[in-house]
């Protein structure tokens, strides 16, 4: 089993919180971390290249590289740990767990979420933790019973996400063709 930690940044990120710890959050599983690239500004975050030295020297934590694709650790990975990274609706679009790591309310305001955004009004779309215990709770949970909270990832999923049906290659490519035909037939 594979667990992917992919906070976001800032003084909304659970990183402070989580630390080191991220390793002993469960036995038996592989634990990727990615950070989020705009915690790689140390203007913006300060404690990026501590936590960059600290997962890279980490036993049993692989650090993903710092503007890698998280779409194939996505795909790799069972269940997800974040906090308010747009990166949960990307995960539970997948159908695969989500646990949510709640920060400081304060810190939401000052950091300019929108509070009517879906990182702050669609946490119901996994299991909310605020201690790390509950957070090792909520892994074994989401390793046992996958299935929780699917209904509300697959609704959410449809609100956020256009036809999640693989073909959006296929119909960006007859868009363009589309468009490509209508230019040449006028007079421009």
């Amino acid at each position: 089993k594979t667990v992917l930690y992919a906070p976001t940044f800032g003084e909304i990120s659970s990183l402070d919180m989580i630390r080191d710890k991220i390793a002993k959050v469960s036995d038996n599983v592989n634990i990727l971390v990615k950070l989020h690239p705009g915690a790689n500004d140390d203007s913006v975050y300060d404690g990026t290249k501590r936590y960059n030295k600290m997962y890279r020297n980490l036993k049993g934590v692989i650090l993903i590289e710092d503007f890698a694709d998280i779409i194939p650790y996505i795909y790799a990975s069972d269940v997800l740990i974040s906090d308010y990274s747009s990166v949960i609706f990307e995960f539970a679009s997948m159908d695969k767990p989500v646990i949510l790591i709640n920060t400081s309310n304060k810190a939401i305001k000052v950091c300019g979420y929108d509070p009517t955004g879906p990182e702050v009004t669609m946490r119901d779309i996994g299991e909310n933790v605020n201690t790390f215990e509950e957070l090792k709770q909520a892994v074994k949970n989401a390793m046992t019973h996958p299935e929780k909270y699917s209904d509300k990832r697959k609704i959410y999923s449809e609100q956020l996400f256009y036809k999640l049906d693989g073909k959006s290659a296929e119909r960006t490519a007859l868009a363009i063709k589309d468009f490509s035909r209508k230019i040449l037939k006028s007079d421009i």
